[in-house]
């Protein structure tokens, strides 16, 4: 089935974006309750406090609302080029403070994004986190490089790579590490963009690159899993 259009909640009129909103804090309220194989439209309608026929005004399905609803969780904390140089680092580890809030957000959240990204979870919430991350990079690149330089389809291909990683990483955070806190994930998966953002950029043979942000080229980082 095909879903709704998704509607930006700032063209909604109040009571639109009060639904919405009911119907995604509740879908999360219960994903964190219980697997979401048994979660049904009516349970999120009665957790939210709105009627069955509001829900399929704006959304086709349980599958669209969770995406939506993981689309504005990840939005809400992340709307910043992650590297860009205009970004406020940490003084401490040198990272973004953005990448540092989002997975902090994300262990917040986490037995919601570890059945998102698991083996059970949505394709359509992945594919979404996935696009928003690649959007993120493309613009970073963007700041470096021109559409021009880019070999066919390598300047997306380029920021869909970055972003798959990724969200690879988180997914495996989740899955088989979860006690690792956010900040060392983000220490170490800031440390892996900096060397392939950098690769990247000098396979186009750019000379204006954000070296203040992007060490020389060294070891490879190590893993940030136990021990």
């Amino acid at each position: 089935m095909r879903g709704v259009p998704r509607q930006n909640d700032r063209v909604l009129d109040p009571r639109a974006q009060r639904t919405r909103q009911a119907l995604r804090t509740a879908v999360l309220t219960l994903i964190s309750q219980e697997p979401i194989e048994v979660i049904s439209i009516s349970d999120v309608v009665r957790e939210a406090g709105v009627n069955r026929s509001s829900f399929y005004v704006h959304y086709s399905d349980i599958d669209e609302l969770l995406a939506d609803a993981f689309e504005e969780l990840s939005i809400s904390v992340n709307q910043t080029n992650m590297i860009s140089p205009g970004v406020p680092h940490d003084a401490e580890t040198g990272l973004p403070k953005t990448l540092m809030q989002y997975l902090e957000h994300i262990a917040e959240y986490k037995s919601a994004y570890a059945w998102a990204l698991g083996p059970k979870g949505s394709a359509a919430v992945t594919h979404r986190l996935r696009e928003q991350f690649r959007a993120i990079i493309e613009q970073s690149l963007l700041q470096y490089a021109d559409r021009s330089t880019a070999v066919p389809m390598g300047f997306d291909a380029d920021a869909a790579f970055l972003a798959g990683a990724v969200i690879g990483t988180i997914s495996i955070w989740l899955s088989e590490a979860p006690e690792v806190p956010a900040k060392r994930v983000s220490v170490w998966l800031w440390r892996q963009l900096q060397q392939d953002f950098l690769r990247i950029l000098e396979r186009y043979a750019l000379t204006n690159r954000p070296a203040a942000r992007l060490p020389k080229r060294g070891r490879r980082p190590s893993n940030p899993g136990r021990g």
